[in-house]
């Protein structure tokens, strides 16, 4: 799915339900996988954040290594311990990765509009992380999430030392009332090596209390 040309309507955001048409692809066989069809894409309702964890639960994995022998291609982790590793990219490898966004959208369908310039980040995030069954992992991070919130705080005036520190606070840092749940994937070229496709941080609520719908 080409989330930057869904038109307004059809835009949603993390945590809210969505319906969908789709059909099985005829290349690809992971369980997972789904061609979806765009112009039926229909944003409904957010799910509350009391009922987030919940709903997560029954969904989440010990390994990458468990979801592969249940033959699923996404995954759920809640990790044992996890970090965040940042380092600058160097202009050759951000002009590479605007060039290959460039070329990936010359190839769609004349009919498709035109979409707006990709300014690729200017750090490349790793979250290390260890999951339950005792097996290290440093996946590159590279969802829309890091990216927006990047630019976002860039164009506010934020320096990037203070950017880093907050992506690693956010998306790392262990606090009362919340858990951290990595989102894990495959692609099609390589099915067998996972991917960091999100990071969700969910709430917690201490026994006989609320959860807060933020």
């Amino acid at each position: 799915m080409r989330f930057r040309q869904l038109i307004a309507e059809q835009q949603f955001a993390r945590w809210q339900w969505v319906n969908y048409g789709w059909k099985a692809p005829r290349d690809d066989n992971r369980r997972e996988s789904r061609r979806i069809e765009e112009n039926t894409l229909q944003p409904g309702g957010m799910v509350p954040a009391r009922e987030r964890l919940r709903m997560l639960l029954p969904l989440l994995r010990a390994s990458t290594r468990e979801a592969a022998d249940k033959g699923e291609s996404l995954a759920l982790l809640e990790p044992r311990s996890l970090s965040f590793k940042v380092k600058a990219k160097s202009n050759a490898v951000i002009a590479a990765e605007r060039s290959a966004f460039e070329n990936a959208a010359r190839q769609q369908s004349l009919l498709d509009e035109d979409m707006a310039p990709f300014d690729p980040c200017s750090y490349a995030i790793a979250i290390p992380f260890t999951d339950q069954d005792g097996v290290d992992h440093a996946p590159q991070c590279g969802d829309w999430e890091t990216t927006g919130t990047f630019f976002n705080l860039r164009r506010r005036g934020v320096d990037d030392t203070t950017i880093i520190d907050h992506l690693r606070a956010e998306f790392t840092e262990q606090r009362p009332g919340r858990r951290i749940i990595l989102a894990m994937g495959t692609v099609k070229a390589r099915p067998r090596q996972w991917l960091l496709l999100g990071v969700l941080r969910v709430t917690d609520p201490a026994p006989g209390q609320a959860a807060l719908d933020i």
